[in-house]
């Protein structure tokens, strides 16, 4: 007959096991409940995609929940990561309920792995099956030189755009020459940015005011060097929007149009819109709309309407400028500067010879400058002047001559007659031309086999990195909204030597400053005075009757943390202190200072110990040297206290199976008892102790650690789940022996990461180590 207490008391124990699990999988976030209400253990679905995070911040995480689980690191907005697999976790408001486990290298080199919410990042789109090869387009890319890492991408545009033409521009350069020649000083521009893509050299940021230097106005900031090398990879540019700043920028009948720079100027203040001006010819008043001001541009400079139109909005705005108003004086009340009216009733749409200026409005007084007097900037007109339609005194002017300007200047600088010298008949352009807005960012084009060419790496059309990029990119909408993106357009990418494997997109992570602005003991003066670029030798010394001091700190960036201030405990003599600074992007700094306590002045002084005279001492008979009393093994790691390495699966943690493992020395024996001072007869767990004796006596004692075995009954099981879970929730509080038992993941701390490792261990998906 069955024994009814027996079955109750067993069905009490697995009822209590299954809550205890069942509150660590709600902890975990491992198990659902379907609509019937029944419990359904989550499983991961592999997904192994790169992904981009795209919150400001993400919090990554042991397991897939908020609750008992502090974030073990943060990602930034733009990090890159790998996304391993998603899960069913914590519902999170705005989000669901669905998490990623991903993996990535953090800045300091560091491996992590941890879960975030998914709606945190987003998953980079799949790529592209390789094209088949065409041998025509192959031998294209041969004769003009394109290395292999350019052709995948050249492949892919290709595919999709057979008639697009695509040619070489050789630089003569390696890649990491190129860019330090455009990290100089004012060359690369930025603004608008997270600050880890600005430049920290002396000449771009002041550590102690946490500012970058102005280069333009009083926001454009020197880029990075990592964020010049991203935009100036040409592989980086190789979709079909980015490439569009390798279009080459001469006019070409046959492709553009008005209706093309109608979609160019598309909501914009010259969309569709009329201007008055003087007719050159009737010197009459006559009207034109700004579509047809940059064909006739076109026409007269030799250049790309849809450059021209491009390159205006990009200067001017949507909404248009100071710069094309004709009322500068108006712009100049507005900001309450001093009013002057020289500059009224001239244009420039291109904001030719609007030089960098910290002034307000002073970049738009310098280029209303050149629109009134020309490039040399003085009254007397000169036959350039004239080529040019100086002065701009109407936009049709203004478009007219600033497109001829630049042709001359930029995109035609080698027909230029100024820039020709000519020997034995044979003309050489001194210049390379600047025809494409990646050259005019960066010029870096190469004319071999001339004997006169001259480098001019400062002649730059635009200060802003990201300029070629964009006006790019608006250009390619203008030929998308025409539907005209298979007409044979023609690009030219520049050749660099010695590429990297890439240069990928920086990561936005944030401010870089972990400086103090101040360090300071209350009541007290440091001794030398803080400097925020010193961390150490602050010294202080107080009297024995001071037992305590407060440290104050202050960070110079209001997003950086600190750890190590508050109020100090001091012993007699010398008390080091740390004070640890963390800047938004996670780089840390550390400060020390040093506090002396002097000694009690009314301690008795201790009376001197008259020094006896020594008697001959006889040599001594040598002794054999005794065997150390210490364990060793070649199996198990053994510290000076401590014995690990016995692994629970399949019982391998047996007394017996222990001393198999351990070298006794000549003259000892092995004790193993429980903390309670019984022996161990089977299992050896956590806590208990494997003792070396010598006859009876104790001559070391080695504690035993087992990972997991947070009860320390050899066993790896549900109690152990338990016992942790427990001490999460701070409910029962483990002995400081069990403690590092419980650190299943061996992270330093105990939290549901280690009950998540212990689950997956019960479960025989993962192995604790040992």
């Amino acid at each position: 007959m069955p024994d009814h207490n027996k079955a109750c008391q067993k069905s009490g124990r697995l009822r209590f096991i299954f809550i205890v699990v069942a509150l660590i999988l709600f902890v975990l976030g491992q198990f659902s409940l379907s609509a019937s209400g029944e419990t359904v253990a989550a499983t991961e679905t592999e997904i192994n995609r790169d992904g981009t995070v795209t919150a400001s911040t993400a919090n990554v995480r042991t397991v897939p929940t908020t609750v008992g689980n502090d974030y073990i690191d943060q990602l930034k907005s733009g990090q890159k990561v790998l996304v391993l697999s998603s899960i069913t976790g914590e519902y999170i408001n705005g989000y669901g309920d669905t998490w990623y486990k991903v993996r990535y290298t953090r800045i300091d080199g560091q491996l992590i792995e941890g879960y975030t919410v998914a709606g945190f990042i987003a998953l980079d789109p799949l790529p592209e099956p390789e094209p088949p090869l065409d041998p025509a387009f192959e031998t294209l890319l041969d004769t003009e030189g394109f290395p292999e890492s350019y052709r995948p991408g050249l492949r892919r545009l290709h595919a999709k755009y057979p008639d697009w033409r695509f040619k070489s521009v050789p630089t003569n350069l390696k890649f990491a020459d190129a860019v330090e020649l455009m990290y100089a000083p004012g060359y690369s521009l930025l603004r608008d940015v997270d600050d880890a893509w600005k430049s920290l050299d002396p000449e771009a940021y002041n550590w102690y005011t946490d500012r970058w230097i102005p280069y333009d106005g009083s926001s454009w900031v020197m880029a990075s060097r990592a964020v010049v090398a991203y935009y100036m990879d040409p592989r980086n540019m190789m979709d079909e929007r980015d490439v569009f700043q390798f279009e080459i920028l001469n006019y070409q009948p046959d492709v553009q149009h008005t209706n093309g720079v109608e979609a160019v100027l598309n909501n914009s203040f010259m969309s569709n819109t009329s201007f008055t001006y003087v007719h050159p010819e009737t010197n009459e008043p006559a009207s034109m709309t700004y579509a047809e001001a940059f064909m006739a541009a076109a026409v007269y400079s030799d250049i790309s309407p849809y450059h021209l139109a491009t390159r205006a909005r990009f200067e001017v705005g949507s909404n248009g400028s100071p710069s094309v108003t004709g009322l500068f004086s108006e712009a100049l009340a507005a900001q309450n500067l001093p009013v002057i009216t020289d500059y009224d009733g001239y244009y420039n749409f291109y904001n030719i010879g609007a030089s960098a200026s910290t002034e307000p409005l002073g970049n738009v007084r310098n280029g209303l400058e050149y629109a009134k007097y020309g490039p040399d900037r003085k009254p007397e007109q000169t036959a350039f002047d004239d080529i040019i339609l100086i002065p701009w005194s109407d936009p049709c002017r203004a478009i007219m001559g600033g497109a001829y300007d630049i042709g001359t200047r930029y995109i035609n600088a080698s027909k230029n007659p100024t820039n020709i010298v000519t020997k034995d008949g044979i003309g050489y352009p001194k210049y390379a031309d600047q025809n494409t807005l990646y050259l005019q960012k960066f010029n870096v084009a190469y004319l071999p086999d001339n004997p006169y060419f001259v480098r001019r790496y400062w002649h730059l059309y635009m200060g802003s990195i990201m300029a070629p990029q964009s006006e790019g990119r608006t250009l390619y909408r203008g030929y998308e909204n025409m539907n005209e993106l298979n007409k044979p357009i023609t690009f030219l990418i520049p050749l660099y030597s010695d590429l990297p494997a890439e240069n990928p997109r920086p990561v936005e992570s944030g401010n870089p400053n972990n400086w103090l602005k101040s360090l300071a003991i209350k009541d007290y003066s440091l001794t030398p005075s803080f400097d925020a670029a010193v961390t150490e030798g602050y010294s202080l010394i107080v009297p024995y009757t001071v037992n305590s001091i407060e440290i104050t700190a202050t960070t110079v960036n209001s997003n950086a943390s600190t750890s190590g201030s508050g109020v100090k405990n001091l012993v007699v003599g010398e008390n080091t202190f740390t004070v640890v600074v963390t800047a938004q992007n996670g780089n840390k700094r550390t400060y020390s200072l040093t506090v002396i306590r002097q000694e009690d002045p009314n301690a008795p002084t201790p009376t001197p110990t008259p020094t006896a005279t020594p008697t001959p001492t006889p040599t001594p008979t040598p002794t054999p040297t005794p065997v150390p009393a210490v364990l060793s093994s070649t199996q198990l790691n053994i510290t000076d206290d401590t014995i690990s390495g016995l692994d629970p699966l399949n019982g391998a943690n047996t007394v017996a199976d222990l001393l198999s493992k351990l070298q006794v020395p000549t003259g000892y024996t092995i004790r193993i008892i429980k903390q309670d001072g019984q022996v161990v007869e089977s299992l050896v767990g956590t806590g208990h102790r494997v003792q070396l004796l010598r006859g009876q006596n104790v001559a070391k004692s080695y504690t035993v650690l087992l990972f997991g075995d947070a009860n320390g009954d050899g066993r790896i099981d549900s109690s152990d789940l338990n016992a942790i879970f427990e001490h999460v929730l701070r409910r029962t509080i483990l002995s400081d022996t069990l403690q590092p038992a419980s650190d299943a993941d061996k992270n330093g701390k105990i939290d549901s990461s280690d009950l998540n490792h212990v689950f997956q261990h019960i479960l025989h998906r993962k192995h604790i180590e040992q």
